[in-house]
């Protein structure tokens, strides 16, 4: 006698692998789209600067410190 499993299991199966696989189809598409130059890359001329101030005192401004932005 052949004991099959429950169908809920199958269902599981049948359900994760379609996902596995549709996961790996996607990737495979933006690596493609990588490849054949889909997409440009951007590359920067300069660095511009910001200051951030108080639109009525013009001498109040944030400033970085240990790599946070400081508002007083």
């Amino acid at each position: 006698m052949i004991v099959s499993p429950p169908l809920g299991r199958i269902a599981m199966k049948d359900k994760t692998l379609k996902m596995l696989l549709g996961i790996i189809a996607i990737n495979l598409t933006i690596q493609t789209a990588n490849d054949t130059g889909f997409f440009t890359v951007a590359y920067a001329q300069s660095i511009q600067k910001v200051a951030i101030c108080d639109p009525i005192f013009d001498s109040t401004c944030a400033r970085v410190s240990s790599g946070e932005l400081a508002v007083e």
